[in-house]
């Protein structure tokens, strides 16, 4: 079966991003929090803490030996040391999902601004990670994404004032990278059904401006 032009760009960055959306990933952004919330559910918020961040550490270790890529890797670390660090000096639970939602918050303003200028952030994403044939269509990827963002801020946001930590860590586990890949099919779908709307427009303007 042929595939449209539109179809043929969008494989690429989707081939892209289920290679960097893998199984390593997700055991980085899972594993960590929930070895917090085994420490939390034993009633120790500091043991919590330490188990997440010896787990985030074996797993930078594991990936170092194996010799895949460094920086991930070392980002994902960064940021389980830095929520390990929060709790341990406020003492309160809900402190090491605070990174998370701060970076939500920064996705979500940069998103959103993006469409208002015009300038699709997922555009950048993509050329960021190598994709050379960006797809036509990014305002509705972006706006996907951007929802993600916001939805997470919507549901998380009021957990964190309330001092739900367990359950801040349920969402952050469950509907956090988890759901990045399934995200990033829905957006790359709607850019490419815009793209294809957006051709078929301009080639119906065409036909009628040489009618």
């Amino acid at each position: 079966m042929n595939q449209s032009p539109v179809e043929q760009q969008a494989a690429t960055p989707w081939a892209g991003l289920r290679e960097r959306l893998g199984l390593a990933l997700l055991l980085d952004a899972a594993l960590p929090p929930a070895a917090f919330l085994v420490g939390l559910a034993a009633g120790r918020i500091g043991t919590g803490a330490s188990a997440a961040a010896a787990v985030a550490v074996l797993l930078a270790a594991v990936r170092l030996v194996r010799r895949e890529p460094v920086r991930p890797v070392l980002v994902a670390l960064a940021a389980v040391l830095l929520a390990a660090l929060l709790v341990h000096r406020s003492g309160r639970a809900v402190d090491f999902f605070l990174p998370d939602l701060g970076v939500n918050a920064v996705l979500a303003l940069w998103f959103a601004v993006s469409l208002a200028l015009r300038r699709p952030a997922t555009a950048t994403v993509l050329r960021l990670l190598g994709v050379r044939r960006v797809p036509p269509g990014q305002w509705a990827n972006t706006a996907v994404w951007l929802a993600f963002w916001c939805l997470h801020l919507v549901v998380g946001v009021p957990l964190y004032l309330a001092g739900l930590a367990f359950w801040l860590g349920v969402v952050r586990i469950a509907a956090g990278p988890l759901l990045w890949l399934p995200v990033a099919w829905l957006g790359l779908r709607a850019a490419r059904r815009a793209g294809a709307e957006a051709g078929t427009g301009a080639g119906a303007g065409a036909g009628a401006g040489a009618a």
